[in-house]
């Protein structure tokens, strides 16, 4: 529920994945979202539409009164858009659209090896038609990329373990031969490698543990 501070009516509003509906004085919006989860467009109960938001590649709303229709804070990527500041709520800090800069340091310092990461103001590594920025510490493609990375190399890390060492290789062989392993139990084992790395990496990842200052 977000209350208005001027004219002190209540706006509640309902969430599946996303925020999809608003009731403010028993009026009741909907909303349609875009491929960023962006607000679009602001619907009344019948399915007409009451305002339509438009923005541009970085989240700078051509229309900024468009918003608040309905009792609506949301726009951009689902972030809350202060009307009074222009300044996108990005829960972990504010988002400058017109500049396409946080208004502060990230809390994620970056990776050496994407020196662009390094930049503890920009949004979704400057390029925000690929990535977007839902925590306001870390893109999300970003770490989408890095899980599978993630997975690959763990999975690539045991398969090497065994190809690199005859003793081991020639003993697994020697081991189905016999019946004294199953291939079933191979790859279970190669599963736990693949499980054991999933859980480090979703540890570390902010779109299944936020990072904290």
């Amino acid at each position: 529920m977000a209350k208005d501070s001027v004219s002190g009516k209540a706006s509640i509003f309902t969430f599946s994945d996303e925020v999809i509906g608003v009731e403010t004085s028993g009026n009741i919006s909907c909303y349609r979202t875009d491929e960023k989860h962006s607000v679009t467009n602001i619907l009344d109960e019948t399915g007409k539409t009451k305002a339509t938001i438009k923005y541009d590649e970085y989240g700078v709303i051509a229309n900024p009164e468009a918003v608040s229709t309905g009792g609506n804070i949301f726009a951009y990527t689902g972030h809350v858009y202060d009307e009074s500041t222009g300044l996108y709520y990005a829960k972990a800090r504010y988002y400058d659209a017109e500049i396409g800069r946080f208004v502060s340091e990230d809390s994620y310092k970056g990776d050496r090896k994407e020196l662009i990461s390094l930049n503890q103001y920009t949004y979704g590594l400057n390029n925000p038609i690929k990535y977007t920025d839902l925590s306001g510490n870390m893109n999300f493609i970003t770490q989408t990329d890095e899980l599978i990375k993630g997975l690959i190399n763990g999975m690539g890390s045991w398969l090497w373990d065994i190809i690199k060492s005859p003793v081991v290789l020639i003993t697994i062989i020697k081991q189905l031969v016999c019946g004294e392993l199953t291939v079933k139990q191979v790859i279970k084992q190669g599963l736990d490698y693949l499980v054991a790395d999933i859980k480090y990496v979703t540890k570390h990842l902010w779109i299944f543990k936020p990072w904290k200052k």
